[in-house]
């Protein structure tokens, strides 16, 4: 009974690697979709407002590839502190990057209000 379990993980294994090889090479190019262009077109003159700027999140990567787009970047968030260190980075890589900070509590709709208004007049 051993022998059969060894010799269906074996052939599990076999398997995936199998797989994987198969699905790395020609047959995802047929089988599937091609895959899509991320590059950000020019953002030169436009505004974007990024949430959550904390450092190395999802925050920051959106904000650091919309900075080197062009686009002047308003980092939202409660932490201060945080988007400082978010924005230094940002500038370390792209030195041209536009940035300011917006306090701002998204859990409170009223905070979101009194933000976008700050935003407009800004």
């Amino acid at each position: 009974m051993a022998k059969i379990a060894q010799l269906m993980l074996l052939l599990a294994v076999c398997l995936a690697v199998g797989l994987s090889l198969a699905f790395d090479g020609w047959a995802r190019h047929y089988l599937f979709l091609p895959r899509v262009s991320l590059a950000i077109p020019t953002m030169a003159g436009k505004v974007a407002v990024v949430t959550g700027p904390t450092l190395n999140g999802i925050g920051h990567i959106s904000a650091r590839e919309l900075a080197r787009a062009g686009a002047h970047v308003v980092l939202a968030g409660r932490n201060a502190a945080k988007a400082a260190e978010t924005m230094a980075s940002i500038k370390a890589e792209v030195p041209a990057a536009s940035l300011e900070f917006l306090q701002l509590d998204l859990g409170s709709l009223a905070a979101v209000r009194e933000g976008a208004t700050e935003l407009l007049r800004r």
